[in-house]
C-alpha cells in the first residue's frame, strides 16, 4: 500500500469500515509499511487501521539491531501522535498499536536464517 496513492488510501478506509460493519467479532485491522518509511508516511494510514506494522531489514541498513528497533518504534509512535491518536490495545476506542517487524537474515552457504 502506498500512502501517496489516494485510491489505495480509500481502499484501506473502505476495508476498515467494512470490517467494523460486517465482522461480528470486531477483529483488529492491520496494515504494514515497509523498510525506511517516515513517521509522516505512517501517519497517513493510522486513521484507517488498528495495528501498524513497521518493517525493517536490519542488515540492509547496516545498523545495530537495538538502534533499528528504536528507530522503527519511534516512526510508529510519532506517526500515531501526528494524527492525534493514542497508543494502546483498545482499538475499538480508537487506540493504535505499533508493531515492529524486524527481518534479520544471515546468508551462509546459500541458506538464510530469519529471526523476529
Amino acid at each position: 500500500m502506498r500512502p501517496s496513492e489516494l485510491s489505495e488510501l480509500r481502499t484501506l478506509a473502505d476495508y476498515t469500515e467494512w470490517a467494523r460493519a460486517y465482522d461480528p467479532q470486531q477483529r483488529r485491522t492491520c496494515e504494514s509499511i515497509p523498510n525506511g518509511r517516515s513517521a509522516t508516511s505512517a501517519s497517513q494510514i493510522v486513521s484507517n487501521v488498528d495495528v501498524i506494522g513497521l518493517g525493517c531489514y536490519c542488515e540492509y541498513i547496516g545498523m545495530p539491531h537495538l538502534w533499528v528497533r528504536y528507530g522503527v518504534q519511534q516512526t510508529g509512535l510519532n506517526g500515531i501522535a501526528m494524527v492525534g491518536r493514542t497508543v494502546g490495545n483498545d482499538y475499538l476506542a480508537g487506540q493504535k498499536t505499533p508493531v515492529a517487524r524486524l527481518y534479520v537474515a544471515q546468508i551462509s552457504n546459500g541458506s538464510s536464517r530469519v529471526a523476529l
